[in-house]
């Protein structure tokens, strides 16, 4: 009874050993999926921000071509109101 006691004991611990083994696995496994789901997401947070960048740099460019423009119609006024003051 002891040896055969001893060996289930064996056997058991063997069975707890390559039940933890497996675990680290799972969790080695649920670590480098969360890395990679935190790589993804980082890549998609700067792809955000690259949008917003871009997003930003075409709200200046409109601002700016609105500036000019309004610039322009105020320079084309001036000139009016010049010619009108010259007749």
């Amino acid at each position: 009874m002891t040896l055969e006691g001893e060996t289930a004991d064996l056997g058991h611990m063997a069975r707890r050993d390559a039940m933890t083994l497996e675990g680290e696995k799972a969790d080695l496994g649920h670590m480098s999926w969360r890395a990679a789901m935190t790589l993804e997401g980082e890549k998609a947070d700067l792809g955000h921000m690259s949008l917003r960048a871009a997003m930003t740099l075409e709200g200046e460019k409109v601002d700016l071509g609105h500036i000019s423009l309004r610039d322009t119609m105020t320079l084309e006024g001036e000139k009016a109101y010049l010619g009108h003051m010259a007749l």
